[in-house]
């Protein structure tokens, strides 16, 4: 980010409350603080309107930006506000633009505000009732300090964003800065979309090796948009948050390692390596690793040996126990490099393949019909399991991750990701097929157990 500030100051005195001052002139200071705080809102307004193409908005997400940030286009005129991401929300596919409601509004500062719903920024302000807080989010905000206006060669270039430090719905205070950077007129907003996602979807590895002159003087690993740096050199910085551009990525702020001051990197496909081009740290590679017992894609593909102990469906007078059993499974190609399709149990589940670390993923999941009833899968441990109604009311939807148990042959297990046991206290060991008498899955409609599988593992034959 360019540090040549031209117009730039924020008035905090003892004894008065100014509203925050984008745009100084010389008799700016003999109007009242109404009259001021008035005209920041109509330049402001009139600032974000002027841009033909709109603005590219890194918006950072999380406490101290600890989920990193993405890519929002947004185009304002008078009311609305159209807006497209780089990243999928789990109603709104990347790339699609939606309209809502904006505001410039003046309170403890100027503020811009997306006041009406959108589900590319408030989803990230959502609660999700996680744990004891029914209001914990994933740490967005959709109300925006105006921080500074920050002017380039064309006195107009980008503006500079702070969270809301207070959002009493949500009780959190972020303080994260963004910036929000003028879209060229001759960008295509798709074009610039689609180039950010295939940079993504090539660098699917996690972990990286950072590389200078031929030596290793540090390791990074991948959670989200931020990289966790490790190694014995010194750092500034031990979590880096950073935004994918349609080149490769930058950091939000320059971060130095063994005394190299690094923040923009270009992708390398051929060699699956960022390489940094800024000037003091010219060579310097973030060089993409495979992890330990990394398997492909298709390599998991085959017929498999699916071993368990099923549970026996209740009869009179008899009491269910667990019978050691063997199916005959196989798993195929349902999109490559994302998702398989198992069949050979009750009814197929879909699979999905986490590229990044070479391992199976199986969600809770609505099915296809079986005997007559509308189908879903759910987890248990022992005689106890969570219905997969109770995902689609509390939005739960968990799921359980692949084990190589051995390799000759090929053995799998699956564990939980964290939120079974963290809801229950114990592992999810058990595979639940459920029927439902009408697909609004609810207790209600809920026939009971059809399948259930507990302590399985896949043998590869």
């Amino acid at each position: 980010m360019k540090q040549k500030i031209l117009t730039y100051f924020i008035l905090v005195t003892a004894c008065i409350g100014l509203h925050s001052c984008l745009f100084q002139q010389d008799d700016y200071f003999d109007k009242s603080s109404a009259e001021r705080a008035a005209a920041d809102v109509i330049k402001c307004s009139e600032l974000l309107k002027s841009s033909p193409n709109g603005w590219l908005l890194e918006y950072y997400i999380g406490s101290g930006y600890a989920m990193g940030g993405i890519a929002l286009l947004c185009k304002f005129d008078d009311k609305k506000v159209t807006m497209a991401s780089t990243l999928s929300t789990p109603n709104v596919p990347s790339g699609v633009f939606i309209e809502s409601l904006y505001q410039v509004v003046s309170e403890q500062s100027t503020m811009l505000t997306f006041d009406s719903y959108n589900e590319l920024i408030h989803a990230f302000a959502a609660p999700a009732g996680s744990g004891n807080d029914a209001n914990a989010n994933m740490g967005g905000d959709y109300e925006l300090n105006i921080k500074e206006i920050e002017f380039g060669a064309d006195l107009s270039e980008h503006v500079n964003f702070e969270i809301k430090p207070n959002l009493p719905v949500l009780g959190k205070k972020y303080g994260n800065t963004m910036t929000m950077t003028r879209m060229p007129v001759t960008t295509k907003w798709k074009e610039y979309i689609r180039g950010v996602n295939e940079i993504e979807e090539n660098a699917y590895l996690y972990q990286f090796d950072i590389m200078a002159g031929g030596e290793k003087i540090g390791y990074l690993k991948r959670d989200n948009y931020t990289l966790s740096f490790s190694g014995k050199t010194e750092t500034s910085s031990t979590t880096i948050p950073f935004v994918f551009t349609p080149n490769g990525l930058h950091f939000r702020e320059p971060v130095i390692i063994n005394g190299k001051k690094m923040q923009y990197f270009a992708w390398d496909n051929a060699f699956m390596t960022f390489t940094c081009t800024d000037e003091s740290a010219q060579g310097v590679k973030l060089v993409s690793l495979y992890p330990e017992g990394y398997l492909y894609y298709h390599d998991l593909l085959g017929s498999y040996k699916f071993k368990c102990k099923a549970l026996t469906q209740p009869e009179s007078g008899k009491e269910q126990t667990f019978e050691s059993k063997e199916f005959d499974i196989t798993i195929s190609q349902n999109v490559e490099n994302k998702s398989f399709n198992l069949s050979g149990l009750n009814v197929p589940i879909s699979i999905t393949y986490d590229r990044s670390s070479g391992k199976m993923i199986i969600p809770v999941q609505a099915l296809g019909s079986i005997n007559g009833y509308y189908g879903a899968l759910s987890f248990g441990n022992g005689m106890s399991y969570i219905p997969y109604f109770m995902s689609t009311e509390t939005g739960y939807y968990f799921s359980v991750v692949s084990k190589t148990e051995s390799t000759s042959p090929l053995t799998i297990s699956f564990k939980d990701e964290g939120t079974f046991s963290q809801l229950t206290g114990a592992e999810p060991t058990a595979l639940v097929f459920q029927g439902y008498t009408s697909p609004a899955y609810s207790q209600s409609t809920l026939g009971g157990w059809v399948g259930w599988y507990d302590d399985y593992t896949i043998e590869k034959q």
